[in-house]
This record gives C-alpha cells, structure tokens and sequence, in this order.
C-alpha cells in the first residue's frame, strides 16, 4: 500500500483530508454494529481503492423507514466483511398519507426533486463508489433512482469510473381485519340509514385494515352522525378502536399506491435484487448480502453495463410495461418523465398511453377479496411464485419485457427458474386486454390522463360517450369538504335548470329517461342521479404544479368513491394529481394548469362536458350548437371563448395571492420546473433522445 497513490486514479484518495475525516465517521458505524478494527486497516482499504459504498436509509418519521436503522446496521456489517468500506446517511422523506388532504400535500412532489438534488450533492461532495439505497414509499424513491442516473451519467461525461446502485424495498405493511366484537357492533348499525349505507357497511367490512380503510369507515360514522343515526360518543369509540388496530406495523401500505409500484418499477428496472421486492419483513441478513454481493461484483469486475445509467436506460421500456401490467399508481406518469429526463430521454403521456395499449392487465388486487400486496408478498414468501419475477417471466415469454441487463444479470438468465404466475393474484391469462392509461385531450385540457387499469370496461362504457354536468372547484379544501358531506348535487341543482337534467338524461340514456318526467323539478338532480339517470364531473383546479406543488386528491376522489349515490353518476377532473381507482374516471394531470391560463380555470358549475375516450376527447360543449330539438351531436365550444370568460382572470388572481403561503423557497422550486406533460421537471434539460 502506497499512500495517496496517484495511479489509482482516484482524486479522492490523493487528497490529504479526506481520510483523516472519514476515519471516525467509519469507527462510528462499525462500533454501532460490534465490528472492531483498526484505524490501520481502515487507512489500508481506503488507500488500497476498496469500494466506498453510501447505504442511504430513511428518516424515522416514515412509516416505511421505521426499520431503517436495523436494515443500515446489516448492510454495514456486509459491505465490511466483503473487505469494502461502508459508510451510512439518511434522507428525509414526506409520507403521502402524513400529508394528505391538508397543506402539507404541497410539499410531497417537490420533495422528489430536492431528494434528487441532496443526494447527488452527497454522493459526489464524499467522492462514494457504489449507493445501497434502503428505499420506502412516495416520492424519495423516485428522487433517489433519478440521482443515481445523473450522478453516473455526468461521471462518465468527466471521464470518471461508472457508478453503481441496488435498492432494497421497504417490506410492506402488515393488515388485519377488524376484531369480531367491532364488525359485530358495525353491523348492528344497519337497517338505520337506507339501503346504500347497508350496502356500504357490508362492503367496508371485507376490507383489511389500511389507512385509507380507516379514511372510509371516517366517512361512514361521520356521515351516521350528521344524519342522527349514531351518537356522537359511539362514533368516536369506534373510529377510537378502529384506528388502534391500523398500520400496526411499519412498511409500505398494502394497497397498490405508489409505494408498491415504486417497488414494481425498481424491480421492472433492474436495481432490485431476487427475492427482495416482496418482503413481509425488514430485509434480514441474507437478502442485504446478496444485494452488496450484486453492488461488489459489479465495481470490481468492471461491468459497466451495470452501472446506474445504463441499467435504467436499458430497463425503461421494461419499466413502463410492468407499471402497466399491475395498475401502477398514477403518480408514475408524472415520475417517469422525470426519470426519462434525467437520462437526456424525452417522454411524453402519449407515449405512455400508446404502451399502455398494448400491455395487458395481469394483477388482481382486489382489497375486499383479501387480495392485496401483503398477500401477494405473503404468496411470495410461501413460494407460491417468484414474485414480481413471476410476471417478468411472463412478459419476456410474450415478447413484452425486453432482455436487459439487471444488477444480478440478465432478465433471461435471473428469469431461468423462476415460478410461473399462479392466477391467484399475478396471472398469466389477461384480466383485460388492456391496461395503464387513457390520455384524453380537448379545449377543456392539452393533455390529461385517467387510470383505465381502476375500472372495468362495464364501469368505462357506461361514462363513455356521456354528456356530464360540472361541478367546479377552485381549489380542493371546498371540493373535500363538499364531497365528503354529500353536498356536490345540491350545487348542481343550484346552477342547472331541470329542464337540461331531463334533456341530457334523454341525450345519454335514450328512453329509460322517461322515468323523470314525473319527478318535481326541484327534486330532479337528487332523483336522476339515484335513477343512475345523470352524469357529473366534479372538476378541481388551482391544484397544478406550480399553484400549489401539484398535491394528491386523495380525499375528494376517495369521498367520491365511498358516496353510495354520487360514485355511479359522477368522474373528477384535476389539474392536481391522484392516486388509486374510482367507480367512474378520475382524471388528473390536467394541462395547463389553472394558474397558467388552462381552460379547465375557466369552467362553471353547469358547464356541459362530454368525453369519448374512443377518440381521447374532453371539451366543454356549446349547449345551443350541440342540442338541435331532439338531435344531439356534440359541438366544442370555441377555445377562445372558454378562456375569455370573465371569472379566468379573478380566479388566476386568487391563486396567485394564495401562493404566498407558500415559503418562498419552494415557490422558486416549483417556478423552476415544467408542467404536467413534462413530469414537473427541472426546466433546461437536454432531452436528446426519444424513448
């Protein structure tokens, strides 16, 4: 050993400081693990060129990083054992579900980006070779997987060695269904409130418990409540009960949010290695071993065809087909462009969608048939099937998944053994022929998109080709909040003649809309949509990227959903984002925003929408060119009238007063990032290749 050998090539290494500084940074982390040594041979492997490995873990206020410090500890005492030099660090995350429905979903997007940018300052300021990235839930693992990508890529443009990434997956979250003694009490409350709320109560209990679970039973008690069925302190006891026994354990919860598809497509691009993306525990010794095995090899052996890049590069198309195979979370759309850029690619929601045609649908989660990913991950390590391999395997069978390389070789060579799918939850005979998304386009949006993968074709034939009436919000706090008190029908009925319910009741239902004609006008709204007889778009702008960071619906779409009534007639559209499936669309994404001079600001309360997904169409229609006597053929209104109305500038006005509450920090994130279409990503970079 020669100190500060200039033939390494390793800047690093030449410099005086940097091993006396990283010298008790190391006996720290080896103490914390029981590993003793000498500064000696921590002198003697950073000298010699031992990889210099970064295991990134998680803050501990995440519910999926909670077990992070234990996970670290093993992966320390891996990387020292196989003679290479570990040294540990921690990133902050936002938690979705912490954040949701209140002002701090303003910050959740744009922690992806500044995810990103730590931890590229962190990884080239400390000079590392390789990255083990504990990863969780949300927005961090996107970040992170985005920093690896640029990290190598711009090494490689200063003529530096490759750099290499593996991630191992938080485990997902365990659940449970309700004690006997609380569904036996939840029962009891039928026979009270109607048909529909018995049919809810019945349906909610299926459900193991999860977070948004819990968000559902709120609403029922709630709603039980208001209405005078339930006392107040009965309510509170067993929202009390039910929330005890919640997300008992930490992980990723178990519903196909973005957390388990931040799983599916790290999988998908081949940073994870066998056996380590479906786990129902913390990763325990043998699986981080294997991961640093994969990490060590690839560094020492020189296979630069492994490095962060060149695995992502080589794995996109991979990643968008398995993202589209299992119904991934919507939140995806805006974080593969995102990734895209990073690699110099551009993407766009077409392209999406057009992949998305020619994937099919081959997952069945179905919550209230005990079908989640705790089960799916329960299968995996019962060795019903291979896990996520399970559907890789079938996808490469079938042409589909491209044979890249992965961090432990070759798709076709890691696929060799690999079980098929069992057609329990993974299958190999198509749901639905088609999957992922719909991009829809009109003068009411450039570019929005929907989750086909959420509905049935039965669901999406019936709000096809329909004749909606808008219910507009300008920001989501009023929209929550009307939603979840059941009061979107009494602003309809505010604003549309009942004339117009029963003409486009006989526009969008033929001659079952006789059944109206009886009906008082005052009750028509309420009436036609119990009859199923009336279609509503509850439309939510102000929410876009750079009006206020782009926040998750989760709320409004979820309240929508557990509305006995409303979820049958109604679709959302949102310049914000969402995440998760509705009866009828919920479309997001909408571009441009509201605060950009999007048409969708400009939308009134009883506005006519019609959608045709078969031709990718949303317009606002012109009423009077659209319905001639008893023919109907929809006619667009003008796009310059739309944006011309009046309220365009005063609600553009009110955004950007409500901005200000936004710290200036982030409004300068937010204001350096492009829209929707481009995934909010940092604005001037050289996106030189096309998918």
């Amino acid at each position: 050993m020669r100190m500060h050998d200039p033939s390494r090539n390793d800047p690093v290494i030449e410099q005086p400081e940097p091993v006396t500084l990283f010298l008790p940074v190391l006996e720290a982390s080896l103490s914390r693990c029981g590993i003793a040594t000498t500064r000696a041979e921590l002198i003697r492997r950073f000298m010699s060129g031992e990889p210099r490995v970064l295991i990134v873990a998680g803050a501990r206020d995440h519910p999926a990083q909670i077990d992070d410090d234990e996970v670290s500890k093993r992966a320390v005492r891996a990387v020292w054992e196989r003679g290479a030099l570990p040294f540990e660090t921690s990133e902050p995350a936002v938690c979705d579900g912490i954040a949701q429905g209140h002002y701090g979903m303003t910050f959740s997007l744009v922690s992806r980006n500044l995810t990103a940018a730590m931890l590229i300052g962190q990884i080239e300021a400390h000079a590392y070779d390789a990255a083990l990235l504990l990863d969780s839930c949300d927005k961090r693992p996107v970040g992170d997987l985005a920093a690896v990508i640029e990290v190598d890529r711009t090494r490689r443009r200063r003529g530096r060695k490759p750099f290499y990434a593996a991630f191992l997956p938080a485990q997902v979250m365990p659940e449970r269904h309700l004690s006997k003694e609380l569904q036996d009490g939840l029962r009891a409350l039928k026979g009270v409130a109607g048909p529909a709320v018995d049919e809810e109560i019945d349906a909610l209990l299926l459900h193991r418990l999860k977070c948004n679970t819990y968000a559902m039973f709120k609403k029922l008690l709630d709603g039980l409540e208001a209405q005078g069925h339930l006392a107040g302190e009965r309510r509170d006891r067993f929202l009390s009960e039910i929330a005890q026994m919640t997300c008992e354990a930490g992980g990723t919860c178990a519903f196909i949010g973005t957390g388990n598809t931040d799983k599916v497509v790290l999988h998908a691009m081949g940073f994870v290695p066998r056996g380590a993306e479906l786990l129902t525990k913390a990763a325990s010794d043998a699986v981080v071993g294997n991961a640093v095995d994969a990490l060590l090899d690839a560094i020492r052996n020189g296979r630069e065809e492994r490095s962060a890049a060149r695995l992502a590069r080589a794995n996109l198309h991979n990643a968008l087909t398995m993202w589209s195979a299992v119904g991934g979370s919507m939140n995806w759309l805006l974080h593969f462009p995102y990734v895209a850029a990073a690699l110099g690619v551009r993407l766009s929601p077409t392209e999406v969608a057009d992949l998305s045609d020619r994937t099919p649908f081959l997952i069945d989660i179905a919550p209230s048939k005990d079908k989640s990913f705790f089960t799916l991950a329960i299968e995996t390590q019962a060795g019903a099937h291979s896990g996520l391999d399970s559907s890789a395997r079938h996808l490469l069978e079938i042409g589909l998944l491209q044979d890249a390389e992965t961090i432990t070789g070759r798709w076709s060579v890691r696929l060799a053994d690999a079980l098929p799918p069992n057609d329990a939850i993974l299958f190999r005979t198509a749901l639905r022929p088609q999957s992922g998304i719909v991009e829809v386009r009109g003068n009411l949006t450039d570019s929005a998109v929907f989750k086909r993968a959420g509905l049935t074709p039965e669901a999406l034939a019936s709000f096809d080709r329909k004749v909606y009436l808008a219910a507009f919000y300008l920001g989501e706090p009023e929209a929550q909040a009307d939603l979840f008190h059941g009061r979107v029908l009494a602003r309809l009925r505010g604003e549309v003649a009942a004339a117009d319910v029963r003409r486009l009741a006989r526009v969008n239902f033929g001659a079952a809309a006789a059944a109206l004609d009886a009906v008082a006008d005052a009750d028509v709204v309420e009436q036609a949509a119990r009859l199923k007889l009336l279609r509503c778009i509850v439309v939510i702008a102000g929410e876009g990227p750079k009006a206020n960071g782009i926040p998750e619906m989760f709320y409004p779409s979820e309240y929508l959903n557990r509305d006995p009534v409303l979820r049958h007639v109604s679709a959302m559209i949102t310049d914000g984002r969402y995440s998760g499936a509705t009866y009828g669309p919920c479309i997001g994404h909408a571009s441009p925003e509201a605060l950009e001079g999007g048409a969708i600001g400009a939308v009134r309360s009883g506005d006519w929408i019609w959608m045709d997904t078969a031709q990718r169409r949303i317009d606002v229609l012109d009423p009077a060119a659209s319905l001639r006597g008893e023919a109907f053929s929809p006619v667009a209104l003008a796009a310059e009238l739309l944006r011309a109305r009046p309220e365009v500038a005063e609600r553009i006005a009110w955004l950007r007063a409500r901005r200000l509450d936004i710290p200036p920090t982030i409004r300068l994130l937010l204001d350096a990032t492009t829209t929707c279409q481009q995934g909010v990503t940092p604005l001037g970079l050289d996106l030189t290749e096309a998918l």
